[in-house]
């Protein structure tokens, strides 16, 4: 019996990553069935059918699930339309995997994790860094070691003018709870504007639950585009330069030394983007869970403290949980 696909918003986000990632899916798994995609456009819907091979395209999404009746859906909209669209879907019966954040605010989060729940729907939110190659295998190493005792992430790009950059940078965020296996414990936040532009940089000082000291910058306009962590535990330093599309830190890297030692220097290879990444394990986990009848391991319930910050940093609070004046 074959297992159905479907997919909703064929954009830059989903022909570039996630589009690939389950069309590869479905070459190594023969029951696997890629029925349908859906957009608003319907020329990039027929298009995404044509480059990944579904067999059919839609512009109205409730058709298409009510007609095709897949076992999993893929939700790749904006933002501002992704909550409203994951309680449909979860309502009417199909289990998703939905594109971060999945919230612009933590009690609309809250809200879906409740039609989840009693739709009694699995669902898995897309935040691709925590399947990455390199930062799963650093996850791995930190916790054979048991503590971290400090952990910095930079976050930087190139000329971002985004209103609301608290969307990108949830990422960030909630790479740094997957890589220290803990939730935010305090937080100050600190705002500094950039000159001429309207626009700021954000820094985040605290600590986790599990003590470890974390300072977090997001710089949406500087002179590369990276994403680095560098974490200490004791006498070993690692550090994680995040494989990006393009740039300096394409093929990604992990450095690990110990005692001014080099115990180990890895990158991507020449993985292609969707792998190297983190969207086709993401979306492997996700379809693997569903056809295996267990829990997909990164719900909504997951995400709901990173969704929470984001929103902190989008209203320019400046601690968390928040100070009573």
């Amino acid at each position: 019996m074959a297992f159905k696909i479907c997919v909703i918003g064929c954009g830059n986000m989903s022909t570039n990553g996630h589009g690939p990632a389950i069309q590869k899916y479905a070459a190594l798994h023969a029951d696997v069935e890629l029925t349908a995609c859906c957009d608003l456009d319907p020329e990039k819907a027929q298009r995404y059918q044509r480059t990944f091979g579904f067999a059919g395209s839609y512009t109205d999404w409730r058709l298409m699930l009510s007609q095709e009746k897949p076992d999993a859906v893929c939700l790749i909209v904006p933002v501002e339309a992704t909550a409203g669209l994951a309680i449909a879907i979860m309502q009417m019966g199909f289990p998703l995997i939905m594109e971060k954040p999945p919230a612009l605010t933590a009690a609309r989060c809250a809200e879906m994790m409740e039609v989840a729940r009693r739709t009694k729907q699995s669902n898995q939110v897309a935040f691709n860094r925590r399947y990455t190659p390199l930062m799963q295998k650093l996850r791995r190493e930190l916790a054979a070691h048991g503590r971290i005792d400090s952990l910095r992430y930079d976050f930087f790009r190139v000329r971002r003018r985004d209103p609301d950059f608290s969307t990108t940078a949830i990422h960030g965020i909630d790479a740094v709870r997957f890589l220290c296996g803990s939730d935010f414990a305090q937080v100050a936040f600190h705002y500094h504007p950039i000159a001429d532009t309207g626009r700021v940089n954000i820094y985040m000082e605290g600590t986790m639950q599990s003590g470890t000291v974390v300072s977090l910058a997001f710089c949406p306009m500087t002179g590369v585009n990276v994403e680095r962590a560098t974490v200490i535990v004791h006498d070993h330093t690692y550090y994680l330069h995040m494989p990006m599309l393009k740039g300096i830190d394409a093929g990604g890297r992990l450095l690990h030394l110990h005692k001014d030692t080099i115990i180990s220097d890895e990158t991507a290879g020449e993985e292609p983007m969707f792998i190297s990444n983190g969207f086709y394990h993401e979306n492997a986990a996700f379809f693997d869970a569903l056809r295996a009848g267990v829990k997909p391991e990164n719900d909504l319930a997951t995400a709901l403290q990173s969704v929470e910050l984001a929103e902190y940093m989008r209203l320019r609070k400046a601690h968390y949980p928040e100070v009573a004046s």
